[in-house]
C-alpha cells in the first residue's frame, strides 16, 4: 500500500519539470496570461492534474473568479439543488461557473468549504443550519 505522498510528490515534481521545458521557467507567469478557459485547459493537460487542482491554482495563485468543487462543495451544491443529484464535481463545476454573481466564487468557495466542514457534513446538521429553509435537502 502506497503511503500518501508516493504519487503526489512525483507528480508535482513531473508538472513543474513540464512548466519549466515549455516556459522555459517554472512559473506561472505564461499560463497566467491566458483567458480562464484556455489556463484551465493549460493546467488540466498536466498529468495528474485535475478539475479541481486546475481551479485551485487558478483562484489562489492566480486570482481567477472560479470555484473549485471539492467533496464539501459537491455535496452542498447538489443538496441545495443547484446542480442535478447525479452530477460529477467535475461537472458541476461547470455548473456552478453560471451561478456565482461575478466577483463571488473565492468567498463562495471559503463559505461553501467551511459550511461543508461544520454543519453541512455528511450527516448534515440540518437543525442548526441558518439556511435550512432554502435547502431542499434539509431535514
Amino acid at each position: 500500500m502506497r503511503r500518501p505522498g508516493q504519487t503526489k510528490a512525483p507528480r508535482i515534481r513531473a508538472v513543474l519539470r513540464e512548466i519549466r521545458d515549455r516556459y522555459g521557467t517554472i512559473t506561472l507567469d505564461a499560463l497566467g496570461k491566458q483567458r480562464t478557459p484556455e489556463l484551465l485547459d493549460a493546467l488540466t493537460a498536466f498529468h495528474g492534474v485535475g478539475k479541481k487542482t486546475a481551479a485551485c491554482v487558478a483562484l489562489f495563485e492566480l486570482g481567477r473568479d472560479v470555484c473549485p468543487v471539492d467533496t464539501h462543495v459537491h455535496r452542498i451544491v447538489k443538496r441545495l439543488g443547484w446542480v442535478s443529484e447525479r452530477v460529477s464535481a467535475d461537472a458541476a463545476f461547470d455548473e456552478l461557473a453560471g451561478r456565482l454573481p461575478a466577483g463571488e466564487a473565492h468567498e463562495a468557495h471559503i463559505a461553501l468549504i467551511r459550511h461543508g466542514r461544520t454543519l453541512c457534513r455528511p450527516r448534515p446538521r440540518c437543525r442548526e443550519c441558518a439556511v435550512r429553509r432554502l435547502c431542499p435537502s434539509a431535514e
